[in-house]
């Protein structure tokens, strides 16, 4: 004789698919979230890795100038920054060091150099029109900062936008070099 199969209990059936599809997106959702969080930490994190990076590299080549007895400088375009040096009273790439090679930065940093005392400038500007009188040539290639061999450095401030509170790379007359947060009020911290 044909024994009838037992019935299952309703309250013990499983979960249906609508159910199971209902805690999938809850479940990516709240991802979501936790990802959007996490994002700008990373991307702060990449802008004082680059800001400490560019405040290593001037030093060691603030170094290397005081030791080589040599003029040195960094100039910045769209993209990032380049190491240069004098040499025949020119302005060339470093290109005998990989470790001063171009630096690329990411468009999102919003990296902006603002030249310190105007006095350097002027100065600058002025020894620039000599060198023009006796040789009557156009310097080609100017750095935005310069690093002398006399271990000083063109002040200024080089400032990563993009993040908050904001980074500065200061560059002091004496050869300092130092990365600081500046705050939404302006201050320093």
């Amino acid at each position: 004789m044909l024994k009838a199969s037992p019935r299952v209990p309703k309250n013990n059936r499983g979960f249906t698919l609508l159910e199971i599809l209902l805690v999938l997106l809850l479940m990516g959702l709240a991802g979501s979230v936790v990802v959007g969080r996490v994002m700008p930490e990373n991307s702060r994190g990449e802008a004082i890795k680059q800001a400490e990076r560019f405040a290593a590299l001037t030093g060691l080549l603030r170094d290397q100038a005081l030791q080589q007895g040599k003029e040195y400088g960094v100039q910045f375009d769209k993209t990032g920054y380049r190491f240069l040096r004098l040499a025949h009273s020119q302005w060339q790439t470093v290109d005998n060091d990989r470790r001063l090679k171009p630096q690329s930065l990411d468009t999102d940093f919003g990296v902006v150099f603002t030249p310190g005392e105007s006095v350097w400038l002027e100065s600058l500007e002025h020894e620039d029109l000599q060198e023009e009188d006796d040789d009557n040539e156009q310097p080609t290639n100017l750095p935005d900062i310069y690093l002398w061999s006399s271990g000083e450095i063109s002040p200024g401030e080089l400032v990563f936008r993009s993040v908050k509170p904001e980074l500065k790379v200061v560059l002091q007359e004496s050869g300092d070099i130092y990365v600081i947060e500046n705050n939404s009020d302006g201050k320093a911290s």
